[in-house]
């Protein structure tokens, strides 16, 4: 997350640990503001101002048709202060040594874009549902380029990652409270409610030790599937799997010797 930014972000403990990579993966929904008329090298607030301008001239429509732009599949170039690395060092690492490196675009992708609000000092409220990697310093970056100058991000706040939403989760200091009081188990969440992005299947229970020791399991043992087989066969997608009413862990349907079988490919039980 961005250092000024704030709201949702899921912590991983104990067996938890082993899914975090995938809730990396997830989409991400932002509230985010941009100041318009001026660029800073950070792309947000806490840069170096390096263009401006004194006025801005734009409508409310104007500014709802260049986010339209931003909508689907593009590559977007990151902002050089960030983490990402190139050659073992981290680009703000870089950056701050004075070196120039110029980011590698990524692809990304925008689901959907909205103007919540677009104020008199220029300054644009929008709300985004985007892909991983998706970075909204360039997002405002490019705003301000579609526009014809700069433009910066001043306030961004993640409203949810995956299935976690600013409804379902604490502060720091209610955690704290929980913490202090010892009940940091009524506020956990489940690790098949951090995959519910998942399709799922229920495996015969005569296959529950087979699944602990980490056996495959032949498709006439799965008694349930929330897709249908033969689309979660072919793409090989990842699926939440139960067993005896239990969540067991993430599987994936693979071809193997000629038959279609389903392996564990993390147990979390």
């Amino acid at each position: 997350m961005d250092p000024l930014a704030a709201g949702v972000l899921p912590i991983c403990i104990g067996r938890a640990t082993k899914i975090a990579g995938h809730i990396l993966e997830q989409d991400k929904i932002y509230i985010c503001e941009a100041t318009l008329g001026k660029q800073t090298d950070t792309d947000d607030s806490a840069g170096r101002i390096i263009s401006s301008v004194n006025n801005v001239h734009t409508s409310k429509e104007e500014i709802e048709n260049i986010l339209n732009t931003f909508k689907g599949d593009s590559k977007q170039i990151p902002p050089i202060y960030s983490a990402i690395r190139h050659k073992g060092k981290r680009l703000y690492e870089l950056a701050r040594k004075g070196e120039k490196v110029v980011p590698k675009a990524r692809s990304i992708k925008i689901y959907n874009i909205e103007l919540l609000a677009f104020y008199r000092d220029y300054k644009v409220l929008f709300k985004a549902h985007c892909s991983k990697g998706t970075y909204m310093r360039s997002l405002c970056r490019d705003m301000g380029q579609h526009l014809g100058y700069g433009a910066y991000m001043s306030f961004l706040l993640r409203t949810q990652t995956g299935a976690f939403n600013i409804e379902n989760s604490i502060t720091l200091h209610e955690l704290q409270y929980y913490v202090k009081m010892n009940k940091v188990n009524e506020i956990l969440h489940s690790m098949d409610f951090a995959l519910a992005d998942l399709d799922y299947i229920i495996i015969d229970p005569s296959q529950y030790n087979p699944i602990i020791h980490g056996r495959f399991i032949e498709l006439e043992h799965i008694e349930y599937i929330s897709r249908p087989s033969r689309e979660m066969i072919d793409n090989k997608k990842l699926m939440r799997m139960y067993c005896k009413e239990e969540f067991m862990g993430i599987g994936l349907f693979e071809h193997r010797n000629g038959r279609n079988i389903l392996r564990t490919k993390k147990l979390l039980i």
